[in-house]
């Protein structure tokens, strides 16, 4: 899912998405790629205005590298 304000990221990337679909309060964006890495980096960067649905495991990737932006954040604000 993609908030309806990131229309950059749907320009980005035209040529990976395979199919799009209106929903509320944004996009349903099919995409074809082959590397999972790149794709998580990407997400991430446009936190938290793109949300995965499946693959539920590069959902729990994106969700453990906010976790552990989070922690490191906390640590070192703490020091």
């Amino acid at each position: 899912w993609v908030d309806e304000k990131m229309t950059n990221f749907i320009e980005r990337n035209t040529s990976i998405i395979i199919a799009q679909q209106k929903v509320t309060g944004g996009l349903q964006v099919t995409l074809k790629v082959n590397n999972l890495e790149w794709l998580a980096r990407s997400i991430m960067s446009f936190a938290p205005d793109i949300m995965v649905i499946s693959p539920a495991s590069l959902s729990e990737r994106i969700n453990q590298r906010a976790r552990d932006v989070l922690d490191t954040y906390a640590y070192h604000s703490s020091v």
